[in-house]
């Protein structure tokens, strides 16, 4: 059983892509891609994967896209989500302004204790 970058290689080549092996790096494959579909149709991007030796038998890492579409945001937020941290961001300066610190709590740092009603 062959194993490595070459395997890969070839099935690259096979899928009608030019791999080309980075300088210095001999794991590292880059490929062009076009956007098939989608907004983003015919947007050409750079695609890296880092080949194991041991490839086929452990997949690539990646794939490591060299230009983005938008903004990169590391965590996908529901609407619901997005809605609340948008209404977060308007709201802030009145909440600290008003003394609070964005934790529940009073200024102080101390939790409010209930008070014994007088006696």
């Amino acid at each position: 059983m062959q194993t490595g970058v070459e395997v890969f290689l070839k099935g690259l080549r096979e899928l009608g892509y030019e791999p080309v092996v980075l300088d210095g790096k001999p794991d590292h494959v880059a490929i062009d891609y076009a956007v098939e579909s989608g907004k983003f149709a015919g947007t050409k991007l750079k695609h890296g994967f880092i080949v194991p030796a041991d490839f086929p038998i452990n997949p690539p890492s990646g794939i490591h896209v060299a230009a983005s579409f938008t903004p990169f945001r590391a965590v996908a937020l529901t609407p619901r989500e997005a809605y609340i941290a948008s209404r977060r961001r308007h709201s802030s300066k009145r909440w600290e302004a008003s003394g609070n610190t964005g934790h529940g709590r009073p200024p102080s740092g101390r939790r409010a204790r209930r008070q014994s009603p007088p006696t």
